[in-house]
């Protein structure tokens, strides 16, 4: 078992009100309630942020006159918990949250009642807003239009150029995609940052198992679905984090020390944690008993709008509740625009592969090391959920929250992590 606990820390935001035409940034940080920020792995390419106020009538009207002239500024500065007045300040998730710039949308306002404002803080106001907050950069940058031809070259080369224009300053997690080929021409048609990156997917082909991508604060995700493949993480990180799971039951449950864990000796982190794991089973993602017939057919062979009909009906027949597990394998009609010899074996990845998911509560812990890039593996001590749950997973989604508690000035921070079995084949 892992034998250095990583230290525990509590966090201090500062924010600032930027309104265009007055010279003066407003400090609203000892009126935030909590931060929450939302991301998606699957489903979206880059984190939403919603924070909540507490403020003075004044200060919300000013700030509803202003929509769209205001901008928030925000610092997130985290301390070691064991000895915070010692600890020396720096920044939440290594740089992650500093002089981050804000564009603000949906400014909510509510009455908070008394007897719910148990934060320990007394605030000045029971006007709470509610602020939902995009990153200017993450806006901004998708404003752009790329149309470009690249000769000689791989589609790595293609990638980093695009990634490398849009870094700003943020660390790029790049893993090596699995289409090597040398083309003697890649032309990019007019298109946004994202729509590139989709085309050069649906096109080419990156990775054989479909493409992870992801605009974090912090870091640019670009990579691969596949558990087994080579990770990209940075050099004083491991790339993988085990989670064991304790049945309050067991002998050995009270003997142990919960928390998170730096295994120097086998380069993983280890989790040791109580079952408070809310189980989710995906039956639509089980293999089928007798699997699919898949027909990938080229667009360009045929007649499209012919094409669209049939595919149209096959799918419509093929997802009836009667065709499930049914005496002979499922027909499934797709079509590959491009040719792109990476679309069966993604496209089998992605909806035979997955099974079962774990949503996992992550008081405490360093969510810093809970990233889209990393390997996970649940472990639970407990013979029957070892046969049923013990294996790989992914992360799908990371929602996590800052939240003031007794403490004035320093916030704590709980998460919820979706987590997604990968089958083994």
């Amino acid at each position: 078992m892992a034998e250095n606990k990583l230290n525990s820390y509590k966090f201090k935001p500062i924010m600032k009100a930027i309104i265009d035409g007055i010279e003066n940034e407003i400090d609203v940080s000892s009126s935030i309630k909590t931060i929450a920020i939302q991301s998606d792995y699957q489903g979206r390419i880059i984190p939403i942020m919603k924070v909540t106020f507490v403020l003075d009538s004044q200060t919300i009207n000013l700030f509803k006159e202003n929509e769209h002239k205001l901008k928030f500024k925000l610092n997130i500065n985290r301390y070691e918990e064991d000895d915070l007045k010692d600890s020396e300040s720096y920044t939440f998730y290594d740089n992650y949250i500093k002089d981050l710039l804000l564009k603000p949308f949906n400014l909510n306002i509510s009455k908070i009642p008394n007897s719910e404002n148990d934060t320990g803080h007394e605030f000045v106001s029971n006007n709470e807003l509610q602020v939902t907050l995009f990153s200017l950069f993450h806006l901004n940058y998708n404003k752009k239009v790329y149309n470009k031809v690249f000769r000689n070259c791989q589609m790595k080369d293609v990638l980093l150029y695009f990634l490398d224009q849009n870094k700003d300053g943020k660390k790029l997690l790049l893993m090596q995609p699995d289409n090597g080929k040398i083309y003697e021409q890649i032309m990019i048609p007019p298109n946004s940052l994202t729509d590139t990156f989709y085309y050069l997917n649906q096109k080419y082909g990156i990775f054989k198992s479909g493409m992870k991508m992801f605009f974090d604060y912090n870091k640019h995700y670009m990579i691969s679905n596949d558990f087994d493949k080579e990770i990209a993480v940075e050099p004083d990180e491991y790339d993988t984090v085990i989670f064991n799971i304790l049945n309050p039951e067991s002998m050995k449950y009270n003997s142990l020390k919960f928390g998170i864990f730096d295994d120097e000796e086998s380069k993983k982190y280890e989790i040791i944690m109580k079952d408070t794991i809310q189980k989710i089973n995906n039956t639509d993602g089980e293999k089928e008993i007798f699997g699919e017939e898949l027909q990938f057919n080229s667009i360009s062979k045929e007649n499209h709008f012919i094409n669209n009909e049939l595919e149209n009906k096959r799918i419509t027949r093929n997802d009836r509740e009667d065709d499930v597990n049914f005496e002979k394998p499922k027909e499934k009609l797709l079509w590959n625009n491009y040719s792109n010899e990476f679309l069966e074996s993604e496209y089998k990845y992605k909806t035979e592969r997955r099974q079962t998911q774990f949503k996992i509560p992550l008081a405490y812990f360093r969510l810093d090391l809970i990233t889209p890039n990393k390997k996970y593996i649940i472990k639970y001590k407990d013979e029957d959920n070892a046969k049923k749950f013990n294996g790989n997973y992914h992360l799908k989604q990371l929602n996590y929250q800052f939240v003031r508690l007794n403490d004035y000035e320093y916030f704590d921070i709980f998460g919820v992590g979706l987590f997604e079995r990968v089958l083994e084949d």
